[in-house]
């Protein structure tokens, strides 16, 4: 994984973006990740959507939070 300044990624963001086609680039300001630049060629718009929302995540780490049910109980559950 490349990593950038931010005023590096500023002057080249073109070519960085075609860098990115081929490995992730974090960007550093005052020497700490802010951004990452990396090639999703099959994703889709509600996928990005997704992905960049915080209520999505926010929802995503409340489920993580919560008692996860083992498969025996769950097949139980569902008459398998």
């Amino acid at each position: 994984m490349k990593h950038v300044t931010l005023e590096e990624a500023e002057k080249r963001l073109g070519q960085l973006l075609s860098e990115a086609e081929s490995e992730a680039i974090v960007i550093l300001k005052e020497g700490k990740p802010v951004g990452l630049l990396s090639a999703w060629p099959d994703l889709d718009q509600e996928s990005l959507h997704r992905a960049s929302s915080p209520g999505f995540w926010r929802m995503i780490q409340a489920r993580r939070k919560e008692r996860a049910v083992p498969w025996t109980e769950a097949k139980k559950k569902l008459g398998m």
